[in-house]
């Protein structure tokens, strides 16, 4: 089987955007929505992408699935991704990481899904944590569900009870010169500086 048909992709879009003072998921990127961007990423790696959020807004770019818990960050995002997905894994692609590499995203899919025993993958870029954009096996729910519960959203902390079942991949190893995709568009500053870039 192969990773594209084990893998469903999911578009965090649940954000309130304050330090950028305006809708990132709707922010123009080099002339485009940034959850537009994100799901055509997606759809290079998998057959089957949706919007994690609760964005009825957004229903003109994809299939929508909405959080039961508001407020809760990244964490009630994947927790919703894994309630409903028809896949056995789930790859989850923020929305402000609109340079993110699509190359980079089947090389790591191969990495982690080719590993026995691992059940959920972020990736690590130049000393930096990216949880958010994540690869979770649905197996995981229960876990998302019982951190969620007991008031713990924190996405490391979250995956670090994973133990052994949780794979951190350097990015930088599997594609040189990979930081620049990861520049987050979290500001007016950083979007100059990412539209900007080479």
């Amino acid at each position: 089987m192969s990773e594209r048909s084990q893998v469903q992709g999911f578009v965090l879009a649940g954000g309130k955007s304050s330090r950028m003072g305006s809708d990132k998921a709707l922010l123009s990127f080099r002339a485009r929505p940034m959850v537009e961007i994100a799901l055509a990423t997606l759809c290079t790696v998998s057959d089957k992408v949706a919007i994690s959020g609760n964005r009825e807004d957004l229903a003109a770019w994809g299939e929508i699935v909405p959080e039961r818990r508001a407020g809760e960050g990244p964490a009630a995002g994947i927790e919703a991704a894994l309630e409903c997905s028809e896949r056995p894994w789930v790859l989850m692609l923020p929305v402000d990481v609109p340079m993110m590499s699509a190359e980079l995203l089947r090389k790591w899919m191969a990495f982690v899904l080719g590993r026995e025993g691992v059940r959920a993958s972020y990736m690590e870029c130049s000393g930096e944590w990216h949880p958010a954009l994540c690869l979770v096996h649905r197996d995981c729910l229960s876990l998302f569900r019982e951190a969620l519960d007991g008031g713990d959203r924190k996405l490391t902390r979250i995956f670090k009870g994973f133990g052994e079942k949780l794979l951190v991949v350097d990015a930088e190893g599997l594609m040189p010169g990979a930081v620049r995709y990861f520049a987050n568009v979290n500001t007016p500053e950083e979007l100059a500086a990412a539209e900007a870039a080479e």
